[in-house]
């Protein structure tokens, strides 16, 4: 009988682990292939900031239909988003070696981030009744991002300056957000 409630405390021990373990991955299996893909870090952050502007945008779907476990969904949506930007920010550490292919990921970044803590504090704004269940997270990844956006913002000014890569830079980046805001769902298109 002891052996058996041994093995028994074992099997739960391992099974508590191991869904803890699966909870605590913040990529989807097809976002961990997308990153594999991306070999340039560059390509690697605008994955990231992808992914992170995924998670913001099923937060706010998240916002607008009360359920019972919406503040625990909201919770792991922003540790998530969290361990994203964490992401981001060691791919630009990792890609200062190569300064010059950062310009472009970096970019993207830097223009992101301001979006998504704009969205963020927005979240922290509306004051759900729910909100004990995630205000942690939710401090924890607007803390996350205006330290990463002060340090994206560190590491662009180092950069070398070259002034017709960074024009050429500018106007697709600019090109790519007019996309990115004609393509998003429940926008208006001009």
């Amino acid at each position: 009988m002891r052996m058996f409630l041994r093995q028994l405390c074992c099997v739960l021990v391992l099974a508590v682990v191991c869904s803890w373990a699966q909870r605590r991955e913040y990529l989807s299996p097809e976002e961990i292939d997308e990153i594999r893909e991306a070999q340039e870090p560059a390509d690697r952050m605008k994955a990231y900031v992808q992914f992170a502007r995924a998670r913001l945008d099923r937060i706010e779907k998240e916002m607008v239909k009360p359920s019972a476990d919406r503040g625990g969904l909201i919770h792991d949506l922003l540790y998530q988003y969290d361990q994203i930007i964490d992401a981001i920010d060691n791919v630009a550490t990792l890609g200062e070696i190569k300064r010059f292919l950062m310009r472009k990921g970096l970019d993207a970044a830097i223009r992101a981030e301001p979006e998504f803590l704009k969205r963020l504090k927005d979240l922290e704004a509306k004051n759900p009744k729910d909100v004990e269940e995630f205000r942690y997270m939710l401090q924890q990844a607007i803390d996350t991002t205006q330290d990463s956006l002060e340090e994206l913002k560190d590491q662009y000014a180092k950069l070398p300056a070259d002034k017709k890569e960074e024009k050429r830079l500018e106007k697709e980046a600019q090109k790519e957000e007019r996309d990115r805001i004609k393509n998003e769902p429940g926008k208006k298109k001009n």
